[in-house]
């Protein structure tokens, strides 16, 4: 019979030899990889080779083979199952088809009439009553006579058994060279691999490995009297006239067939270092790789995926319990293969061994979770599982390998989409290639089967918010904290309801089924955009679908039809409106003085009309009113105009103090499609009269902000008189902002004067003659003196060499990035992208259908980008446009190696 190694390919003729070899060759993986039991019929596994010894002294001493050496044909009882197999396969057989269904099944031994339907109860009454019987003992009619041996075999294997127990301590001192070669390698191997274990598995740091490593050498050094004492007392006592020199000699050899000989100074594992090589060199390791995940960001730690699933499948064990056969038992659910996700799955679904992935993501502290670091070290981590392997060994840590380690902070700062690309990218070459299994030769492909993740954790890899104390809590439904206490949850029904605007406009409208009225007629109100009050009817079914009023929504049919009705009030104006109008102006007038007029925003691309005073929205309210239930415009008195044009100056002055002619427009109009009252009669477009009226009350509002001393609109002030000193030409050298710039000539900080900002800006010049200026202060002193700097600019256009003696932070890389958002509001670099972005499909299109040279110089960029991510297309855009402009590149961008 053949002895098989349950962890390597191993067979051997005699069960001391099998013992051995797991001394030998898994002896050091015993906490990580327990001792199995050497009879492959047998599951139990030992932490130490003695508890190993008492188990087959207990249970295989007297126990005769229980596997035929030949496969036996076996019938079955309960059917018509008759196949040459194992007794294994057999008692499979009955356990799948007949007891997992409660079917009753006899006993297949020799005069045993017991019978049962349920397999524990099967399985117990075997291991009680026929421990001690193999397949030689079934019933005639399970196998044929002419398949029973002797008794004598069994006397015989009885008799092999009891020798291997006796040579089970046995270690042959007679072998080969070839065998004393192979033992010496394995035991250097053991004895590394106990060092590497007090480090990785005991956590006993390098310098205390080292210290003991030390310590046990000298103590071997220090023990050499003792070994030369006690072997010339040996040679003496069988020669009496020994020579010293032989004995000092056979003390050398000795010491030097020492196993300690390997952790000596000279030795192969007596550094660090040298260890360190010998692991890299005969350990299946599997190293982890370090990804800059964006210049300047942090790293992270990534061990690939497709090396560590070839060195794992390749080992027999983990192999044999990936390949074992699942059993699928209709309308039970036992393991993912029963899952709808597994079966639609085209890649697992095969009939071919694939591997399925399962992958967890964790958040963990490295340091008190409650302390003052708190957050401060917190990691993210990726673990991945092999599914295929049965449910009980992917719960054991030795099963769970990490696939990516990096801060929480980088997650939060660049995303998961860069942060897993290094996973993802080994993910795809799994799904398209495969791995290589030398012990199947072949390539086996696979994939994710599901992400496991805590709550945080899932919500994190989602996009939504981590915290449970947020109104929206629920990642799956829009509800709230308050819904939460004090609601049912309930699916929300969609509603789709014929809405009556007008006589002109009926519209199908769907929405979910609002809780109350009033949410019904705001869902309303903000999806026809009427600013106006309304109230509904809907046609009852009761009453030949005549319009009712609609005051409770459980009275809606399952498909209604509402009809907006307005409501129109008419109040009359009393004489004290104009009092209230004045009041209105004037304090407009105070908010607008002490208000602050730093621009930070664009022009709109539609310009919002603002809110006008409280007399003022009355009026154009009635006045909509009017106009929506028969056209009539509203009468615009001198004062409702003039407070009108006044508001939206002041809205314009807040984002341009020179507007243009297609700004003027887009305000009329929108102030005409707001407030439809005001449209003008004899106008093609409405609001011309509108337009012409803006561009005069801009001119007039930028006069008041002049007299007040508003520094844009006052470098302009040329007229001769009491506004100017030099009195030059009204219209001579208007400073205006260019096309983008907001804040073109901002004024001085509160309490700042140029006494002030010069001081600061002399502190900048000072600081950025260290080596490492200080950032923060850099940032602060150029926001401080943003108005002095834009008055230099503007006023005495300095040329670039006096900008650079007086401002030299102002030509730093990160400067000009705050200068530029600033002046403008926008950020130059994602603008750069995003244009480069929005170009690139037609750069890229261009490098591949250009010719000649060039088009070779283009032909190898393209294939140098190996992926369509963002960040690998720019790059490629920004290097092929200097080739196809016949441009020196050194001079258009700078390269650089990271290290």
């Amino acid at each position: 019979m053949l002895w098989k190694c349950k962890y390597c390919p191993l067979n051997c003729e005699k069960r001391a030899q099998l013992f051995k070899h797991y001394r030998l060759k898994h002896g050091s993986y015993a906490r990580t990889e327990p001792f199995p039991c050497l009879y492959q019929e047998c599951p139990c596994t030992f932490k130490s080779l003695n508890a190993l010894k008492v188990h087959l002294s207990r249970l295989h001493t007297k126990t005769v083979d229980q596997q035929p050496d030949a496969p036996v044909k076996f019938c079955c009882l309960s059917c018509g199952f008759a196949e040459s197999c194992s007794q294994t396969d057999y008692l499979t057989h009955l356990h799948t088809a007949h007891l997992k269904v409660n079917h009753k099944v006899r006993c297949p031994y020799k005069d045993c009439n017991f019978e049962t339907s349920i397999y524990s109860t099967f399985k117990a009454h075997k291991s009680k009553v026929h421990h001690d019987q193999n397949w030689k003992s079934f019933k005639s009619e399970i196998i044929g006579l002419d398949n029973v041996s002797d008794d004598n075999d069994a006397a015989q294997d009885q008799m092999s058994h009891a020798d291997d127990m006796d040579d089970l301590e046995d270690v042959s001192v007679e072998a080969s060279e070839n065998e004393l070669r192979d033992l010496e390698k394995q035991l250097e191997h053991n004895l590394a691999s106990l060092l590497l274990k007090m480090q990785t598995v005991l956590h006993i740091p390098e310098s205390s490995v080292q210290e003991v490593i030390q310590q046990l050498c000298q103590i071997n050094k220090l023990s050499q009297p003792l070994l030369h004492n006690r072997v010339r007392a040996v040679l003496k006592k069988y020669y009496a006239d020994i020579n010293e020199t032989v004995v000092r000699e056979v003390t050398n050899v000795v010491s030097e067939s020492n196993i300690m000989s390997f952790c000596a100074k000279d030795g192969s594992l007596g550094t660090a270092k040298k260890r360190a090589a010998y692991v890299r060199r005969e350990f299946p390791l599997v190293n982890p790789i370090e990804y800059c995940v964006e210049k300047g960001k942090k790293t992270l730690a990534y061990v690939p995926i497709v090396p560590m699933l070839q060195k794992l499948l390749n080992k027999t064990d983990i192999l044999d319990k990936a390949m074992s056969e699942k059993v699928h038992v209709p309308q039970e659910y036992s393991s993912y293969v029963d899952g709808q996700c597994f079966n639609k799955n085209s890649l697992l679904a095969r009939d071919e061994f694939t591997i399925a992935l399962t992958l967890y993501i964790d958040d963990f502290e490295v340091a008190n979770p409650l302390g003052t670091s708190k957050l401060k070290h917190k990691m993210c981590a990726i673990y991945w599982v092999i599914a295929n392997i049965p449910a009980k060994y992917r719960s054991t840590l030795n099963s769970i390998q990490l696939a990516l380690l990096c801060n929480t902070s980088t997650v939060k700062e660049c995303g998961y989409a860069k942060v897993l690309q290094p996973l993802i990218y080994d993910l795809k070459l799994l799904e398209q290639n495969g791995v290589y299994l030398e012990q199947l030769g072949e390539s086996v492909k696979g994939t994710v089967l599901y992400v496991v993740a805590d709550n945080l954790g899932a919500h994190s890899l989602a996009g939504f918010l981590e915290s449970f104390t947020t109104d929206k809590f629920c990642r799956f439904c829009s509800a709230s904290s308050f819904d939460k206490q004090y609601q049912e949850m309930a699916e929300q029904e969609n509603i789709t309801m014929r809405v009556i605007v007008s006589e002109g406009d009926i519209r199908k409208m769907t929405t979910k089924r609002p809780d109350t009225l009033e949410d019904l007629i705001g869902w309303l109100k903000g999806n026809l955009k009427a600013n106006y009050s309304f109230t509904l009817q809907y046609q009852d079914p009761e009453f030949n679908n005549e319009l009712c009023n609609l005051t409770n929504l459980s009275e809606l049919p399952e498909k209604p039809t509402i009809k907006i009705i307005p409501m129109i009030e008419l109040v009359p104006i009393s004489a004290d409106t104009e009092s209230y109008g004045d009041t209105s102006s004037q304090a407009d007038t105070e908010i607008l003085s002490n208000s602050s007029l730093d621009r930070s925003f664009q022009w709109p691309e539609v310009f919002d009309v603002p809110k006008f005073s409280v007399d003022v929205e009355y009026r154009l309210r009635q006045g909509n009113l009017l106009y929506l239930r028969d056209g009539t415009c509203l009468k615009v008195t001198k004062e409702l105009k003039h407070d009108i044009l006044e508001k939206l100056a002041e809205t314009m002055y807040a984002f341009k103090a020179y507007p243009e002619k297609e700004d003027f427009e887009a305000v009329a109009k929108a102030l005409v499609q707001t407030h439809p009252c005001l449209k003008e009669s004899g106008s093609s477009s409405g609001w011309n009269g509108w337009k012409n009226s803006l561009k005069f009350k801009m001119g007039n509002y930028r006069t008041k902000m002049r007299q007040i001393g508003r520094v844009d609109v006052t470098v302009n002030g040329g007229k001769r008189g009491r506004y100017t000193a030099n009195a030059d030409p009204s219209h001579k050298g208007i400073k205006k902002p260019r096309k983008g710039e907001l804040n073109f000539l901002p004024e001085y900080p509160e309490g700042r004067d140029d006494h002030n900002l010069e001081e600061a800006r002399q502190v900048l010049v000072n600081e950025m003659m260290k080596t490492k200026p200080n950032g923060s202060l850099v940032k602060k002193n150029m926001d401080l003196t943003f108005a002095l700097r834009r008055k230099e600019v503007v006023q005495n256009k300095p040329a670039i060499s006096q900008m650079l003696h007086r401002w030299p932070a102002l030509f730093t890389e990160s400067q000009v990035f705050y200068e530029f958002s600033r002046v403008v509001g926008k950020s130059l670099q994602d603008n750069f992208f995003d244009e480069l972005d929005h170009f690139s499909p037609r750069l890229v299109d261009l490098f591949r259908k250009k010719k000649g040279l060039t088009g070779q110089l283009l032909a190898e960029l393209l294939r140098q980008t190996k992926t369509t991510e963002p960040t690998d297309i720019r790059c490629l855009c920004l290097r092929g446009l200097p080739v196809i402009l016949a441009d020196d590149s050194s001079a258009f961008f700078r390269t650089c190696t990271v290290s």
